[in-house]
């Protein structure tokens, strides 16, 4: 879910750039922060599952 929501996140701040609107790289940072957050989520989760089955 997390990866989807910094998705969006992206693209409408991406969007938002280019379209100059004040926001935009507010939004596009706040994308970014959602991204690495969901990976590291994703790579913890994996390496946990394998460690304890």
């Amino acid at each position: 879910m997390l990866l989807v929501t910094g998705i969006v996140f992206v693209f409408t701040g991406a969007l938002l750039k280019v379209l100059k609107f004040e926001y935009s790289s507010i939004v596009l940072s706040v994308g970014l922060i959602i991204e690495v957050f969901a990976v590291c989520t994703v790579f913890y989760e994996m390496n946990y599952k394998n460690k304890s089955s």
